[in-house]
């Protein structure tokens, strides 16, 4: 299967779970609006409250529809290739150029992809900044990333489960493959992806009026 092919399958299959969360939402919102107008309506001050948050889902629900079935339809109308214009290519060359693959990341010479997110990948050169990320809801750890910033934006694996070993080993290959990731989100680590993407967005506008790109 070609790398495009399996970028393709993976935003078809969001489309495909876009459009029942969509019916889903919808649905149970419109349904319950109809049963507050038959049996409360006017009863309670809390009814108006009510049809508000139905109609709030009613809305979103068709919002998600309207955008999954035109992702469905085109893949390419979706967001994550407003962000990354040559995502096919960069598959294509990922997953036949394989040198290195775990149960985290797909390397290639010069490509970097998450091996659960597909769509998440960059130019090795393009990353920038390596940082561990945690979360807590109600003061309980509940989600632990390797964060990857590019010049396009983040990759994050996730390593919620896995001790310090292990993450410094995906730390340490990541850094042999790209020879301008630093480690650590701090203010000079901050400072320099900022730089970074400043001087990557700069030559892509010279390349681009050139006709390079």
């Amino acid at each position: 299967m070609q790398g495009r092919e399996i970028i393709l399958k993976e935003i078809k299959g969001e489309s495909i779970v876009g459009v029942i969360g969509g019916l889903i939402l919808g649905g149970v919102s419109g349904g319950y609006a109809a049963y507050v107008l038959k049996k409360e309506w006017g009863q309670l001050w809390g009814s108006y409250f009510t049809l508000f948050l139905c109609l709030c889902g009613i809305v979103c629900g068709v919002g998600i529809l309207v955008v999954a079935i035109r992702q469905l339809r085109d893949p390419m109308t979706s967001a994550q290739f407003k962000k990354n214009p040559d995502l096919l290519q960069m598959a294509d060359e990922l997953y036949a150029n394989i040198i290195y693959r775990d149960k985290y990341m797909v390397l290639s010479p010069r490509i970097i992809g998450n091996a659960k997110e597909a769509k998440e990948m960059a130019f090795t050169d393009e990353i920038f900044l390596i940082y561990i990320y945690r979360h807590k809801t109600n003061g309980i750890p509940d989600q632990k990333l390797l964060k990857c910033e590019t010049a396009r934006g983040t990759i994050g694996f996730n390593v919620f489960h896995k001790k310090d070993p292990e993450i410094d080993q995906l730390v340490n290959t990541i850094l042999q493959n790209c020879r301008y990731a630093r480690v650590g989100y701090t203010k000079e680590g901050l400072a320099y992806l900022e730089q970074m993407r400043k001087l990557w967005r700069e030559d892509r506008a010279q390349k681009k009026a050139q006709g390079n790109l």
